[in-house]
């Protein structure tokens, strides 16, 4: 027993595993096949989790599977790109908006004064017409 114990070390550190268990190339490691190894390691799960998903791709029902994952994952991708591109474009626009109305805010204020500054130099040129002439006082 000591000697096939002995055996198994050497195989391992060649790449070779014992019965039932196969050859992690990740960290040279044997991976119990399902269920045999009641401690499993993280390395071990991962690389049983890559033989299982090795194999599912490579059957027929995985290849569907995997198309089906990639389209949705790439459907996701362009839903969240036009959301994005909406939520953008909604910005500017109404930041565009914004700066119009502002413009004509401006605009209607420059309007206004232009208005007031005409009534009030027309106020003042009828109130000095109707006053009387310079050096004459009424009696």
């Amino acid at each position: 027993a000591a000697d096939d114990a002995a055996d198994d070390a050497a195989d391992i550190a060649d790449g070779v595993c014992p019965a039932g268990e196969e050859y992690g190339a990740e960290e040279g490691q044997c991976v119990a096949a399902a269920g045999a190894a009641a401690a499993l390691s993280i390395s071990t799960v991962v690389s049983l989790l890559r033989s299982i998903l090795t194999q599912i791709v490579k059957s027929r029902f995985g290849k569907l599977f995997y198309v089906a994952f990639f389209l949705v994952v790439h459907l996701m991708k362009l839903h969240s790109l036009s959301l994005i591109w909406g939520v953008t474009s909604e910005a500017m626009e109404y930041e565009e908006q914004a700066e119009k109305r502002e413009r004509q805010r401006l605009e209607e204020e420059e309007a206004r004064a232009a208005v007031a500054q005409a009534h009030h130099r027309h106020h003042h040129h009828s109130h000095r017409r109707y006053s009387a002439p310079h050096g004459s006082h009424p009696a």
